[in-house]
């Protein structure tokens, strides 16, 4: 039963709202920091009875709630921000209103369920958050991690407006809040260092996902179209060429490669070529032709379903992020013909659109009845969505009467859109059944729709599938295409809701944005489901969730309008620009030499319709194939002719560098003097005579000091060189990467003129501080009172130009750190190659007095040929020491405890292939610990003891804190309806025995999860030793769940100094790692004021080291290689007296 509130908040006067009555929008930023508005006009709270009891359900509109299960549901909104290259982000919320309202206790998620799973069959868990007073989620804002989409780099952040507090059975409702993210320091994470003009193809993406993009230009250059790389087979190349003739002819730099032959085998090697042609060549589209069998997909690496096909996470280059950097799509074909009818279908869709056709404008939705909300539901959103644009039509044909008739009429009839949410398999949709035959059956030759599909497995293409079909199939013949001009479908079991937010988002950029990519739609969508969902449930759905077609294709989503196009019939020979005038913004116009099958170039119309095409100067007359496209509307396509002008012609034709009083190498370097050498040729009618030039430059980076040269005669067709060169210096200011535009205009005898524009790239080194690495031939640490202590400093060059003479400074202001050596050399670095310092280290120094972890900052300054560069990096003294650590690499350790509680002889084991692999935790190498149902059969364990995996006994006194990290994965795999348990428990040796069990933390089922925790196991740390143990078991008679662990870490966090202040360290006995080998390090904290007697003791109370430590001694260390593994005891008699434990380790 439903009964609901809606809350409507009254904004402030000139708000205005983005999207369901929530705002967020930048109101003032600066380049290190954005001043973020918050504003919550609306949202709504039902009532549902379960089990008697009346619960809150909470929503905010066209907004998702979270998926943890058996926490409270609440609301997520998540943006994301334009960011720095290389900044670390921090926040504070500076203003907030709220208000706080009792309700019946929220409803808690489910989790992230899949469409094999029925949500009506998984109880309601509640967690332990609805019995504390505390409010979930814990913060009202949650910063992600930095990721780069291509031209910049970003941070997600989410906003949890309301909170649930489960004691007091209340909610905190943000009604408006005021947040400065800014700038905090260096980042380290996802680091952009490869910047290039911003693509036009990404342009409509930015804008929809950064709410600061006009404010984070950064490092980005001017707008650009997009490139395209072909990658076949042998067998295919023959019958692709007409599609890449096509995109070259519409603007796209396109290229095939031959697989294997030129990208090398396997998707490792696909990977890598993708990744060149990103960095070498401003990569945007990826089209692969063939079957999986011809070409190899891409493997998913997250989730429960990891290793399925994952074609789209080829299109992540940059950064160790999942958002796309490209789009990738794929022509999944048996023979050549199936090739044939997929390029004949995107060109045609492309090239030839029905310029009076009315189907452009009308969509299909098709959705089933299950699900909260219902899929019929979400797809009445979209239809909402659509019907606000330019859509007219949109059909619901909904489970239960819906049926495949309404389907196959509606797209025979012409649909441009189709959305399906619900069930599916391989080769059908079940919701509304509709199956490959249904497809093959259709006659909507050439009135092609692209289709969303949410729903499993339609996109499994080890055999024919259901996205492959729509591609595939023809009414008869290649040439008379139908189906579908491009399909979105997964390769797993889907999940319930994640995907439908990717929908949601993609339709609504087709809605309302202005230029439309199918690939360029559905992967930006994708890229709001990661900001909302993460890893891995928004992952999972990402890179598995195929493109079938052309990712390139530009749809349509209305009745082309015609294109009025002005420009000048002819070309003339050597002329290096070209202008359009086509009356709309945005629109790509290019022109294309059929002959030698080559774009010549390309330009994007401006605000004011026109755009300027610039190339290279045109050698011969001929004839030059002019296309402009823009979004909704008919290509305009015709002949330009290349003729040769009467009487001479000239024009810029190349130089030569040459910089002899400098390096030497040919290039433009800051600080040198260029002797320039300028070509002109003549493709006129008639001989230049007396011909000289003239070389300006309005650039600051140079200062020209002969600006004059002559060439004498040149002939018709000739190229001459100037015959003395032009000379100018470059600025030492002068950067890597930099253009100077030049312009040289040529006169003749009777003074007729030409001019030329052309540039030179000035290259320099580029030098990055990457990294610094302490003591690295020990033990990778510096302690309180270590004294010279190496310091490695990895530095990289980012430039076009080898850095030579090469050498670091550092400093610091912090008073527990001194700088023994300052200064350091660095060898000669090429462009792209990274060194270290090794040779000539830093070298530095801690006090004794330094608290243990303290983080000491040091200014690294980088002098080099080209400059001076500064960089701020810090250093941690002393540390965590490592109590623990099992990745299960080599087997089971012999020292662990497997307790098998049912006794069925089947309980954890360490391997490589368990009989379920996806439950896999991340990050895992080749082996990990593992128990699952699936070998025990009906013999699962029921409730305690369980199956337990318990670690050897740990020594933790000496501690202040300890911290354990782990990766776990836990997983159903059938439609078990018991609450089934997996936990991590922990139990403490005190007075010579074990104490109880006591868990410190649990996964509840029935939930699908892959994760690393990270728990502060204590505050203080009291007890001898502990143990941990990681426990499964069933509360029902089932057996269809699997749960793992891997990569187990303890750290354990300061040391006890028994009656000494430790910030003074005046005196005591401080000793650098309880756990030892074959040395005890030890500091007095100050020189000794007298002599000092030290003994040691075993276990046993037997003395087995003494020694006098005179006055003046700081530290010491001493020898214990022949002593045998076990629990010392350190005793201090005279100004200190102390006891200290020890654990010395063999």
């Amino acid at each position: 039963m439903f009964r609901g509130l809606i809350f409507l908040i009254i904004p402030l006067v000139g708000f205005s709202f983005e999207r369901g009555g929530v705002k967020v929008d930048v109101s003032s930023s600066t380049k290190n920091a954005w001043i973020v508005e918050f504003s919550l006009e609306t949202y709504s709270i039902d009532e549902k009875m379960i089990d008697g009891k009346t619960y809150s359900v909470i929503k905010i509109p066209e907004f998702p709630n979270l998926l943890k299960r058996g926490f409270p549901s609440l609301p997520v909104i998540a943006k994301s921000l334009a960011i720095p290259p290389d900044a670390e982000i921090g926040y504070r919320v500076l203003k907030i209103e709220s208000e706080k309202i009792s309700v019946n206790p929220v409803i808690p998620s489910k989790g992230n369920l899949y469409r094999n799973q029925d949500p009506d069959r998984i109880p309601y868990t509640f967690g332990k958050v609805y019995n504390e007073d505390t409010y979930f989620p814990s913060s009202i804002i949650e910063l992600g991690k930095p990721y780069i989409l291509r031209d910049y780099r970003g941070i997600p952040f989410r906003i949890y407006p309301i909170r649930y507090n489960g004691k007091r059975r209340e909610i905190e409702v943000v009604k408006r809040m005021t947040v400065e993210f800014y700038v905090k320091g260096k980042g380290l994470e996802n680091v952009k260092s490869h910047f290039g003009r911003v693509n036009g193809w990404f342009r409509p993406i930015y804008k929809n996902h950064f709410i600061n993009l006009e404010q984070a230009k950064y490092d980005t250059l001017n707008e650009d179209a997009g490139n395209i790389l072909v990658i076949t087979t042998q067998e295919y190349y023959n019958a692709i060429l007409p599609y890449v003739r096509w995109k070259r002819q519409k603007g796209f730099y396109t290229r095939i490669a031959l697989y294997p032959d030129s990208t090398g085998s396997g998707n490792t090697n696909i990977q890598n070529y993708i990744s060149n042609e990103y960095y070498n060549n401003g990569l945007t589209f990826v089209l692969l032709v063939g079957d999986i069998e011809d070409i190899p997909s891409k493997r998913s690496d997250v989730g429960v379903q990891a290793d399925s096909a994952a074609d789209p996470f080829y299109g992540c280059v940059e950064g160790n992020d999942y958002y796309p950097d490209l789009f990738v799509g794929r022509f999944s074909c048996d023979d050549t013909n199936q090739v044939k009818t997929m390029v004949y279908r995107t060109i045609q869709y492309e090239k030839n659109p029905d310029p009076t056709a009315e189907w452009y404008h009308m969509a299909t939705g098709v959705a089933s009845d299950e699900g909260s909300p219902a899929d019929s539901e979400r797809a009445n959103w979209l239809r909402d969505t659509l019907l606000a644009s330019t859509y007219t039509l949109v059909d619901r044909i909904y489970q239960p009467n819906g049926n495949a008739t309404q389907i196959s009429s509606a797209l025979n009839e012409g649909r441009s859109l189709v959305n399906y949410i619900g069930h599916g398999d391989v080769t059908y949709w079940a919701s509304v059944y509709y199956d490959i035959s249904n497809i093959n059956a259709l006659t909507n030759t050439s009135k092609l729709p692209a289709i969303i599909s949410v729903a499993c497995l339609n996109g499994v293409f080890s055999k024919e599938c259901f996205g492959e079909a729509w591609l595939r199939a023809t009414n008869g013949s290649y040439d008379q295409p139908t189906g579908a001009i491009a399909i979105e479908a997964a390769s797993i079991y889907q999940s319930w809701v994640p995907p439908t937010v990717g929908q949601r988002e993609a339709v609504n950029l087709l809605a309302h944005f202005d230029r439309h990519t199918f690939g360029g739609i559905v992967e930006n969508g994708n890229c709001y489901m990661i900001d909302v969902y993460g890893n891995p449930d928004g992952v999972e759905i990402f890179e598995t969730w195929i493109i079938f077609g052309d990712p390139s294709v530009q749809l349509f989503t209305d009745t082309p309008a015609p294109l009025t196009v002005s420009h000048a019939s002819t070309i003339v020979v050597g002329a290096t620009s070209f202008t359009v005038d086509a009356g709309i913004e945005g629109a790509l116009c290019a022109l294309y030499d059929s002959t030698t099958n080559t774009l010549i170039g390309r330009a994007y119309t401006d605000a004011s319709g026109s755009a300027t095409i610039t190339f290279s100067p045109i050698a011969s007359p001929g004839e030059l194939k002019l296309t402009v496209t823009a979004f909704n509307h008919t290509p305009y396509i015709t002949n330009i002719q290349v003729i040769a002008p009467n009487g001479p012609y000239l024009s810029y034709a190349g130089n030569n560098i040459d910089d002899s009083s400098g390096n030497n190498n040919g290039r433009l370097n800051p600080g040198e003097t260029i002797n320039l050498t300028v070509k002109a040729t003549n493709s006129g009618s008639d001989p230049g005579n007396g011909v000289y030039g003239i070389l300006t430059s309005s650039s600051s980076l140079i200062s020209i000091t002969v600006d004059s040269s002559y060439y004498g005669h040149i002939g018709v067709n000739d190229t001459v060189p100037s015959l003395t060169p032009y000379i100018f210096s470059i600025s030492s200011d002068a950067e890597d990467g930099q253009q100077i535009a030049f312009t040289v205009v040529f006169h003749d005898s009777v003074d007729s003129t030409w001019s030329s524009d052309f540039s030179l790239t000035v290259y320099a080194s580029h030098l990055e501080y990457i990294s610094r690495e302490i003591d690295p031939t020990g033990d990778h640490r510096i302690y309180p009172g270590e004294s010279n202590v190496p310091l490695y400093v990895t530095i990289k060059n980012n430039g076009g130009d080898t850095g030579t003479g090469i050498n670091g400074y550092i400093s610091t202001s912090d008073p527990y750190l001194t700088i023994e050596d300052d200064s350091a050399s660095f060898p000669d670095i090429p462009p792209g190659d990274s060194s270290t310092c090794s040779t000539d280290p830093f070298v530095v120094s801690a006090s004794p007095s330094t608290p243990e972890g303290h983080q000491a900052s040091i200014i690294l300054v980088i002098s080099n040929t080209y400059g001076v560069d500064t960089f701020q990096f810090s250093i941690t003294v002393g540390g965590p020491d490592t109590l623990l650590y099992e990745d299960f690499e080599d087997g089971m350790p012999s020292n662990w405890v497997v307790n098998d509680g049912n006794a069925d002889g089947v309980s954890w084991v360490v391997g490589t292939t368990p009989d379920i692999s996806t439950y896999t935790p991340p990050d895992y190498e080749t082996q990990y610990a593992y128990y699952s149902d699936d070998d025990a059969g009906s013999g699962a364990p029921l409730s305690t003891p369980g199956e337990d995996f318990i670690t050897p006994a740990v020594y933790s006194l000496p501690y202040d804190s300890l911290v354990l990290s782990y990766a776990y994965g836990w997983r159903e795999y059938g439609t078990d309806v018991g609450p089934d348990y997996y936990g991590v428990f922990m139990r403490e040796f005190t007075n010579n025995s074990w104490g109880n069990w006591q868990e410190i933390h649990q996964y509840p089922g029935p939930d699908d999860i892959s994760g690393w925790d990270t728990i502060r196991v204590s505050a203080k740390v009291s007890a001898d030793s502990i143990q941990f143990m990681w426990r499964y078991y069933e509360s029902y008679a089932y057996w269809s769940w699997a749960c793992a662990v891997d990569n187990i870490l303890l750290l354990g966090y300061g040391y006890s100094t028994t009656g000494i202040e430790r910030k003074k360290k005046s005196p005591g006995l401080y000793i650098k790692s309880n756990l030892v080998t074959n040395k005890i390090s030890l500091s007095f904290g100050v020189p000794l004021n007298r002599n000092l007697r030290l003994k040691i003791y075993d276990i046993s109370g037997r003395k087995v080291y003494e020694k006098m430590f005179k006055t003046g001694t700081l530290k010491t260390t001493i020898d214990v290689t022949g002593y045998p593994a076990g629990i010392y005891f350190l005793k201090t008699k005279g100004d200190i007296n102390l006891s200290k434990r020890i654990l010395i380790l063999k």
